[in-house]
């Protein structure tokens, strides 16, 4: 392991059951937030980070690792969360590549990048040239996104051929500011300089050190574009993980080690609401003060369930292996069970539309309805689908993790494995190949591509 062990900076709502495991995996924190130092009894370590973790802005069940060894905390992050469900960009962020024109579109181009990639390169440059990836491929539907010109990310910084000097709105302090702002000018002069949040902890030595080296090398490749789309300068690790009901769980396990935690608390807090999450953070005071654990979980659960049970419209959030988000026909819950794992909800939606049944090879006709059938801590959900008249037309039962329930919403990620029935009909198998194909390309582990065929096996036997 190079330069010995990754420094790493953790932020956003999972922070402290990650850095619990990162430590755990012999990973050292850096620039921790004072609560994180004290829950975990750490010192204040004050470095540049090798790489950062953190949940999405856009989507808070979705973690970003990033940085020049964010493959290494990847790695680990996979092995303590099996049920990760994870996509790696082919591209480094910041990555210098050369290209080729597929398609002028005025403004921007459609271009092919190494490796099959297609990008968008703003604004469009000529025929083939160097640009580099500012934003990276993450899921596997996705393009570059990429600007004229060659660039290199630092520790400190990132070089890059024009675009003037900033500094990241992280570093608030005017002596730093005006520190990093005469390191430019001094030793990058003519080329452009974005100073990164890390650059607060760069010494002016070390900062002067990367950015001339940078200069350098960035000067030397300029001038060197081949005809073939390839990568000049690889850029920094980027991947994306998203954690379903299973891996949140295990987390607000490990936080309960830390500090009482809640079953449910990062379930809770990645759903946006603050509602909801002062509903967590005063669960967590009743834990303070001695109230059964068990007790206030099923609460908050039973609370969740009833939310639900009188919504108006529940959205179904059908999430894919590929990184789809996917909103279903939405319904309204029809009847509450108890079970022995929580609670089994059946869900009406109508059709209003004319359309195929998935597999099932049916024709769907408007008023025809689904019952949907969930239930809490399952690996499925069953769809039994009828005609205006209450005619049954098949079953189709989607093999997924185990739901996340919020007030309004259902939502799981869809194992592409299916089982369907026709009426008079065995069932069978169905996707089965989707399923490989997002186990051979790394979007899930092992032990969760075994368990998705697992669950669709054991319902070729069922009787229900």
């Amino acid at each position: 392991m190079p330069g010995g062990a990754a420094k790493v900076r953790v932020r956003g709502i999972y922070a402290t059951a990650l850095t619990r495991l990162l430590l755990d995996e012999g990973f050292i924190i850096t620039q921790a937030s004072r609560i994180i130092r004290e829950r975990l009894g750490l010192p204040e370590i004050m470095l540049p980070a090798d790489a950062t973790v953190k949940n999405n802005d856009r989507d808070p069940s979705e973690l970003l690792v990033l940085g020049r060894r964010g493959r290494e905390v990847a790695e680990a992050l996979r092995r303590r969360l099996p049920h990760l469900v994870f996509w790696e960009s082919p591209l480094g962020l910041y990555a210098t590549v050369s290209y080729r024109v597929l398609e002028d579109r005025g403004g921007e181009c459609l271009v092919e990048l190494p490796g099959g990639v297609r990008g968008v390169l703003r604004p469009c440059g000529r025929d083939g040239g160097l640009a580099t990836v500012v934003k990276a491929p993450i899921k596997p539907y996705e393009k570059a996104g990429l600007k004229p010109g060659p660039s290199l990310p630092g520790v400190c910084s990132i070089v890059s051929i024009g675009g003037g000097v900033s500094v990241s709105e992280h570093i608030r302090s005017p002596d730093d500011r005006a520190r990093l702002l005469a390191l430019a000018a001094e030793y990058a002069e003519g080329l452009g300089v974005r100073w990164r949040s890390n650059a607060a902890l760069c010494s002016s030595e070390e900062a002067a050190r990367e950015l001339k080296r940078l200069a350098e090398e960035l000067r030397r490749i300029s001038g060197n574009t081949p005809g073939e789309p390839m990568v000049i300068s690889p850029g920094e690790y980027i991947g994306l993980g998203f954690l379903s009901l299973p891996s949140k769980q295990l987390l607000d396990d490990v936080r309960d080690k830390v500090t009482p935690t809640v079953r449910g608390h990062h379930s809770l807090k990645s759903a946006g609401r603050g509602d909801l999450e002062m509903l967590v953070d005063y669960s967590e005071e009743l834990l303070k003060h001695g109230v059964d654990p068990g007790i206030v979980g099923k609460a908050l659960l039973d609370y969740m369930v009833s939310l639900l049970s009188k919504a108006r419209s529940i959205q179904v959030i059908h999430r894919t292996l590929r990184g789809e988000v996917l909103r279903l026909t939405p319904g309204r819950v029809q009847t509450v069970l108890p079970t022995a794992t929580g609670y089994r909800i059946e869900v009406k939606r109508v059709f209003r539309s004319k359309g195929l049944y998935d597999a099932l090879g049916v024709e769907k006709e408007p008023g025809d309805y689904d019952v949907m059938v969930v239930e809490t801590g399952r690996w499925k959900i069953i769809h039994r689908y009828y005609s205006v008249e209450g005619v049954f037309k098949g079953e189709y039962v989607n093999i997924n993790t185990p739901p996340e329930l919020r007030p309004d919403s259902i939502e799981y990620v869809d194992l592409a494995v299916d089982v369907v029935r026709k009426p008079g009909e065995k069932p069978i198998i169905v996707d089965r190949e989707k399923l490989e194909e997002a186990f051979s390309k790394g979007y899930i582990s092992e032990p969760l591509y075994r368990k998705a065929l697992e669950e669709a096996e054991v319902l070729l036997e069922a009787k229900d």
